[in-house]
């Protein structure tokens, strides 16, 4: 694009945004409206610890949808007034911008007007009315998505609307929220001038009512520009022979991987171009352009969170709001690389870091590609091939799996003079003297790298602080035995605790069982049966849970002699194993069957909970949802019982050790640190490794493997060689104990 195209594209982007303002400025009375509809049904739910409450909101969802309907006809017919009376606005701009690129357009507004109306035959209205049901938004055109019909009386846009909704209400169920606060969550209004508006701020339903609803004002007022260009291109072919075709992006953070990659690219036909927009809130678009003509300087928008990170630039006095914060924003000049026009690679190039960082993703993630976005530039790549690593497809690549850092290898051109000596043969001979590169072959110095493993000792003085803080001398003189007696006698309290919050449990299931028994009862008369009726039916119900419940207890005392019968065996064989190997299959197997048991005891209660919530009336989603959230707070029990019980044991440990100094256990914690790096360091690891596992053949493997990387004629040390021999001693001195 020329410079005055450019200018063209900016000032049409700022009025395609006026265009989709006034649609939402328009919609906004329907749109409060029907939100306080929906929250004024919502606050009509029962209280929380009601069992029909999940019930009472499915009931309620013909009422939503009656609700929502004046407000998605609404929304329907200001799309197609404001695109209908935009249109020829459009085609003037298209016009312009045509003559921009130098193609000369005869008779062009006459001509528009009849492109435009034969891009649409068979519709009997006007011209400019026909970009507007035309018009599409993912690929579904703007009157499918708002149609209703006496079959399907509820259009995608109002299912939308009600997913956003359902999801706000039944999160509020779930976790047990008042009526008033729930429907506090569908809407917040706001007073100016004494008339009320929408409050935009707080995480609302209808804060994302209206993000989509801009979205889509936004998607459709652009493809009734590209339909209008199209025809406007249609209607002049022959004027616009030897101009080629580019994709324009805006440059700024907000455009997405899809379209950046796309930027400056040309197409010699029309055909072969991508059709915008893209996807949902598409800014970019296709212009014909001059191939001879193209602007060396383009716009560019940089952010930041402060004023003083800003570069120099034409400042705006406004925040522009990205991935959610508000940032201060200033123009600079982009200039494109190798003598090429600018595109957004360069300007992603030239931008600060958080221009960078919100370009690809925001957030610590979008840190991390920004700055290996920097590390390829400067690696040597350029600014397109650099910004393509980092996308995949239409999003970005994962951090973990981000392209590494090589920096460009220069090749040595001494190898090019030594054909200068071929022109005398004789000093051919010499290369005998190359001979004398063996000692550089032999340089055992190198591999004697010595002083390289001098290193180590500076290895040992970083040992001595993880030594003091492996071994801190605690506040109290317990011994192991004390500190062991202390947590026993802490796990009674928690068993004693556990058993108390079961009774309590138990009590409250008793307590809503009574509450469904005396809503049976009410239902019951409501039915029509007298009050010696509503006793008998009480009566047999009463009867049937009791019976019930002998049976589950029947059921679950045999399951326990099942089990026990399976573990009896097993415990006496731990009581009756005497080497290590033999203990340590014994504790193994009861370990393995008593994580069977629990695991099927897990599955049974979680199926008699899901039997239960059916029982309440509740939904398949929400049964579902209730059986995650129990799974996911199982799961952090669990966790958090694994670092009580791994900070019980550490503690003991280390008293153990303090009482024992020369115990196996005492001499583990006291290892020095190790350079992984190093191959003698890794062979030490390994051995560690080994002997922490107790299998006797890794050990003498891993020891012979260790004695061999650390000798010192392998480049080791004969310090790291004694202490890997005297751990391995301590190992069999304490197998024949």
């Amino acid at each position: 694009m020329n410079e005055q195209q450019l200018k063209l594209f900016i000032s049409q982007a700022f009025a395609l945004a006026n265009r989709e303002a006034k649609v939402v400025s328009a919609l906004e009375p329907q749109l409060l409206a029907a939100m306080k509809r929906v929250q004024d049904l919502v606050a009509s739910l029962p209280p929380p610890g009601d069992l029909f409450r999940e019930r009472s909101w499915r009931e309620l969802q013909p009422s939503i949808f009656q609700a929502l309907a004046p407000y998605n006809q609404q929304f329907l017919n200001e799309l197609q007034t404001q695109l209908a009376e935009e249109a020829p606005a459009m085609a003037a701009e298209a016009v312009k911008m045509l003559e921009a690129s130098g193609a000369s357009v005869p008779a062009a507004q006459v001509r528009t007007a009849e492109a435009i109306g034969r891009g649409f035959p068979g519709l009997n209205v006007q011209d400019s009315v026909r970009v507007a049901l035309e018009s599409r938004v993912n690929n579904q055109r703007v009157v499918d998505l708002f149609s209703v019909t006496p079959e399907s009386p509820v259009s995608s846009w109002m299912r939308t609307n009600q997913d956003v909704i359902n999801k706000v209400v039944t999160r509020g169920i779930l976790e047990g929220q008042s009526t008033e606060d729930i429907a506090k969550g569908i809407i917040s209004v706001t007073t100016r001038n004494g008339e009320e508006y929408v409050n935009t701020q707080g995480a609302t339903a209808t804060r994302r009512v209206l993000a989509e609803e801009r979205a889509i004002a936004r998607t459709a007022v652009q493809d009734a520009n590209r339909q209008v260009n199209e025809e406007v291109f249609r209607a002049n072919e022959e004027q616009l022979s030897g101009l080629q075709w580019e994709w324009v992006a805006a440059l700024d953070s907000k455009t997405c991987p899809t379209c950046a990659p796309l930027d400056g690219q040309r197409w010699d036909k029309r055909s072969d171009a991508p059709e915008w927009p893209l996807h949902i809130s598409c800014r970019c678009r296709v212009v014909a352009v001059d191939p001879d003509d193209a602007a060396d300087v383009r716009a560019g928008l940089q952010v930041s969170p402060t004023r003083d990170d800003l570069p120099a630039g034409r400042e705006y006095k406004t925040k522009l709001k990205v991935k959610g914060s508000k940032l201060h924003r200033v123009s600079t000049d982009i200039k494109g690389s190798d003598g090429k026009p600018p595109t957004y690679a360069d300007f992603l190039a030239q931008s600060n870091r958080t221009t960078q960082q919100m370009f690809f993703g925001g957030g610590n993630a979008g840190s991390i590609r920004a700055e290996r976005f920097r590390q390829l530039i400067k690696a040597g790549r350029s600014p397109e091939s650099a910004m393509q690593a980092l996308i995949v497809g239409n999003g970005f690549r994962p951090v973990d799996k981000l392209p590494k850092v090589t920096a460009p290898r220069k090749a040595a051109p001494k190898p090019k003079a030594t054909p200068k000596s071929e022109a005398t043969p004789k000093p051919k001979a010499t290369p005998k003297p190359k001979a004398t590169p063996k000692p550089k072959e032999a340089p055992k110095p190198k591999e004697a790298p010595k002083p390289k493993e001098a290193p180590k000792p500076k290895e040992a003085p970083k040992s001595e602080a993880p030594l003091a803080k492996a071994q801190p001398q605690p506040k109290d003189k317990r011994t192991a035995k004390q500190i062991l007696d202390d947590q026993v006698a802490a796990a009674d309290e928690r068993l004693k605790g556990s058993k108390a919050k079961a009774r309590k449990i138990a009590d409250e299931l008793e307590g809503l069982a009574l509450q469904r028994e005396l809503q049976s009862q009410q239902l019951d008369r409501l039915l029509g049966y007298n009050e010696e009726q509503v006793k008998i039916r009480s009566a047999d119900r009463i009867a049937r849970r009791a019976s019930e419940r002998q049976k589950l207890a029947q059921e679950v005392t045999a399951r326990a002699a099942e089990e026990e019968e399976v573990l009896k065996p097993l415990r006496e064989a731990t009581l009756r194993a005497t080497t290590p190997e033999e203990i340590k299959a014994a504790d193994a197997a009861y370990l393995k069957a008593l994580k069977r048991f629990d695991k099927r005891r897990r599955a049974r209660t979680e199926i008699a909970l899901q039997n239960a919530d059916r029982a309440m009336g509740m939904s398949p989603e929400m049964v579902k949802a209730r059986a995650a959230q129990r799974k996911a707070s199982a799961a952090a029990d669990k966790r958090k019982a694994k670092v009580a019980a791994d900070a019980e044991y550490d503690q003991w440990e280390k008293a153990f050790n303090r009482d024992f100094p020369n115990s196996v256990n005492a001499q583990r914690i006291s290892r020095p640190k190790l350079n992984l790096k190093t191959r003698a360091g890794k062979a030490e690891q390994a051995f560690r490794e080994a002997i922490d596992s107790g299998n006797e053949s890794q050990i003498k493997k891993a020891w012979l493997k260790a004695m061999q990387a650390n000798h010192p004629d392998a480049g080791g040390t004969t310090d790291a060689a004694a202490r890997i021999n005297a751990e391995y001693q301590e190992w069999k001195r304490s197998l024949l104990l």
